[in-house]
């Protein structure tokens, strides 16, 4: 029963202990100390097999109304056996109430109720507890209205396919959960195609929230995006070939997933090579386990694991670690087995354990039905197989000495008492040599069986020594391989870098070559432009040289409005510009002081470009060259002197 004060429930939703000892004061029961082992870690571990029905009720109602606890735990390791053979009555066991329909369902909506108003539940782990298609429903209810869990555990609960579609429809728009476990459930590659459905519709999402991170240049963080990263489904061999393929299609384009556990699946060589193929381009997920499943190839798996381990890291090998298939066992089963007691008890009672028949392969004897001509009882029968070789060596004396009585007493002849004590020594001495005989081969056959022993000793410790090297050396060859793949991976890229780079280089050493021909061909287009194109043809350069991409309209263009430029600039740039390059002209010059005209009588031998001037010939500059700002007004005739 919930406590009915308001305060108390208040108190008790973040106080697990208080409220569940207040609960079993109110219904007079002693409170379980396995219980409340582990509440100061914010833990509750349940082992349903040792709860009567009585103590259900306030371990459900302190679940139900608690807001604090981080991990909500119930386990069960029943294993239910068939009746049906002839020693079942030895394993009489009573089942344990927590797999009856009415607390599976009561466990149900406690946790959903808890799930549902919580904020700081992580973990839910139902083991072995059998849900049916109801209790899924609560619990899918709850989670999905929780914002918090990252971990959902549903082992060995037999939830087969309808309960994986159930949990896969809550799973769907979950922001937080990360790792979800169904192991040995009963799944086949229906259900498999159902997860695989949740991880297309989950990537999906995350490609759109990645777009939208995106915008504006951004970088969107991958890792901080919620969704589930790792699935177990170990221990399901219905799964097959079938499920794998349909989770082929959705590795092809995930980049969220990290984590994948198939051990014991009913995986086979072709479908492992289906599931290379799928993550030939995916550089994300770092734990891919098919091992112990006994169809695959060693060869083939070697070549997956090794695809796989070039992927991880050292932050993702802590994260997600490569598990170890186990059949989950009571903690609390640590004494030795006991093996049943015999049903009639009075044979042993009776005789005592001195009594008990010593069933060797010789004291047994082939065994005749009754009528039979050999038919002998059994007692009979193993006492004379005790004593196959007549009389014990201790008795041997006695033996002789009866004989020889025996002998003796009879009223015969001297030759015949003769006759029959030599018989008689006779053949005590064979049955003597052959006690000998016999004691000799068992001291022999006791030293072989001691050697045999030993040589089964060394040969087990040099067995076992070589399959711990093996195992090591193929750690070791593993390691390596996987260093040789991580090299080959970064040889790659920077050869691809390096070529970009190079790439790069050549295409600015080409631009940079084109400006320069451009800037030449416009001074060439400037020395026409100006009339000096004799100049150019002086110094062998032709005037229509020139790239084949760019045509002599374009080279006009581009050298009027380099001349329009710089006449627009001030005159003491120009002065500066032709004072750094002057062009000297030497020849006969006449000139009109009247009309003001120039008369021009120069030679092409009398043009002389110097590069460097010197006094004279600067004053020859500033008394005779024309500048090309009055060359350019044309139908102006003014008189003054240039």
């Amino acid at each position: 029963m919930i406590p009915e004060s308001v305060s108390v429930r208040q108190r008790g939703s973040y106080d697990f202990e208080s409220c569940y000892d207040h609960l079993c004061a109110l219904q007079g029961i002693v409170p379980l100390l396995f219980v409340k082992a582990h509440l100061k870690n914010a833990l509750l571990d349940i082992n349903g097999d040792k709860v009567k029905l009585v103590d259900w009720d306030p371990i459900l109602n302190a679940i139900k109304i608690n807001k604090s606890l981080q991990y909500v735990a119930v386990r069960s390791y029943y294993q239910p056996t068939a009746n049906n053979g002839k020693r079942a009555h030895y394993f009489r066991r009573r089942t344990p109430v927590v797999r009856t329909k009415d607390i599976t369902l009561r466990i149900a909506r406690s946790i959903a109720a808890c799930v549902a108003r919580s904020t700081a539940v992580r973990c839910i782990d139902l083991q072995g507890v059998p849900l049916r298609g109801k209790d899924l429903q609560i619990l899918a209810k709850g989670i999905s209205k929780n914002q918090s869990l990252t971990h959902i555990l549903f082992d060995y609960c037999q939830i087969s396919d309808k309960g994986v579609e159930i949990l896969c429809q809550a799973l769907r728009s979950h922001p937080t959960v990360t790792h979800v476990s169904m192991n040995g459930c009963n799944i086949t590659s229906t259900g498999a195609n159902f997860i695989a459905k949740l991880i297309k519709h989950q990537s999906t999402l995350r490609h759109s929230e990645a777009w939208a991170e995106s915008l504006r240049y951004r970088t969107p963080n991958l890792r901080l995006m919620g969704g589930i990263r790792r699935i177990t489904l170990n221990s399901n061999p219905m799964i097959g070939d079938a499920g794998i393929l349909s989770f082929n299609e959705a590795l092809r384009d995930d980049l969220w997933l990290k984590a994948l556990d198939f051990q014991h699946c009913g995986i086979t060589t072709p479908g492992v090579h289906s599931l290379i193929t799928a993550i030939e381009h995916n550089n994300t997920i770092v734990v891919l386990d098919v091992r112990r499943n006994p169809m695959v190839d060693s060869n083939t798996l070697r070549k997956l694991l090794r695809r796989v381990l070039v992927n991880a890291n050292e932050n993702d090998e802590t994260e997600f670690p490569w598990v170890k298939e186990e059949v989950p066992k009571d903690p609390y089963k640590t004494g030795r087995y006991r093996h049943p007691r015999p049903v009639n008890r009075s044979l042993t009672k009776r005789f005592g354990k001195s009594q008990r028949l010593n069933r060797t392969s010789e004291g047994i004897p082939e065994v005749r039905p009754p009528g039979h001509e050999s038919f002998v009882p059994w007692r009979t029968a193993v006492r004379a197989s005790q004593h196959k070789y007549g009389f014990q060596e201790d008795d041997s004396d006695d033996n002789e000495e009866q004989s020889e009585i025996l002998c003796l007493n009879k009223n015969q002849t001297v030759d015949s008492e003769q006759s029959l004590t030599f018989c008689s020594s006779t053949a005590v001495n064979e049955k003597l040599e052959l006690e000998q005989e016999s004691s000799l081969t068992q001291a022999e056959s006791q030293v072989y069986i001691k050697r045999l022993k030993v040589d089964l000793l060394d040969s087990q410790r040099r067995l076992k020594a070589s399959v711990e090297n093996e195992r090591r050396l193929n750690e070791q060859v593993m390691k390596l391989e996987i260093e040789n793949a991580k090299l080959q991976k970064e040889l790659s890229v920077s050869i691809e870098n390096t070529r970009m780079h190079s790439q790069l280089e050549d295409e600015l050493l080409l631009d940079s070559i084109e400006t320069s021909f451009n800037k030449f061909h416009d001074f060439l287009n400037l020395l026409n432009e100006v009339g000096l194109g004799s100049l150019a043809k002086a110094a062998g350069l032709d005037g229509d040289f020139g790239l084949p991409g760019i045509s002599g309209s374009k080279r006009g263009s581009n050298s009027q409005n380099n001349l329009l430029a710089k006449s627009l600039k001030p005159p003491v740039e120009n002065e500066t510009m032709q004072a750094q390059t002057p062009i000297i002209i030497k020849g006969n010059t006449s000139t009109n002081e009247k009309s003001g005209s120039v008369d021009e009588n120069i030679s092409e031998s009398d043009l002389v470009v110097d590069t460097k001037p010197t006094e004279l010939s600067r004053k020859v500059y500033e008394k005779d060259f024309v500048p090309a700002e009055r060359i350019l007004k044309s139908g102006e005739n003014s008189d003054e002197d240039f």
